[in-house]
């Protein structure tokens, strides 16, 4: 009998101390902590997250083909292997290759058409090149497109 009761007294006082940690932490109460569908939500977040990853780098990508296409192209333009109007309308195109590429130039320069906007922004591309006659070439062409012939 007296097993009896002790073997009660410790179930209860189990008892208590869990009802007394579940009120002080109910949080944990509700985070078993190792339970299956943890492990599938887990899973599927970083499955998620592996596929945000997979379209920035291929963003990433696409932008720097971009940026590589640019350059070449104020290379051939420095080179006279092809016109302003030619660089231009390489601008124009490749802008239109990606539809926030279009978007920010028309938010980044003014201009009447997307054709007056590339021709801006490879003026302001030609000045930063970091290449002399390219940035001699952008300052001419920027005075040109603002009228100040």
């Amino acid at each position: 009998m007296k097993l009896t009761l002790r073997l009660l007294a410790a179930s209860s006082l189990l008892s208590a101390v869990g009802v007394a940690a579940i009120i002080a932490y109910p949080a944990e109460a509700d985070d078993p902590g190792g339970d299956i569908w943890q492990i599938v939500k887990a899973q599927s977040s970083i499955a998620e997250a592996d596929r945000n990853m997979r379209k920035i780098d291929q963003d990433d990508e696409h932008v720097m083909r971009r940026v590589a296409i640019r350059e070449e192209v104020i290379r051939d333009l420095v080179a006279r292997r092809i016109t302003f109007e030619q660089a231009t309308q390489r601008y124009v195109e490749l802008n239109r290759t990606h539809p926030s590429a279009l978007a920010n130039l028309r938010r980044i320069y003014a201009g009447r058409t997307d054709e007056e906007r590339a021709a801006r922004q490879l003026v302001t591309h030609m000045r930063n090149s970091g290449i002399p006659a390219a940035i001699a070439m952008g300052e001419e062409w920027g005075c040109r497109l603002d009228g100040n012939d």
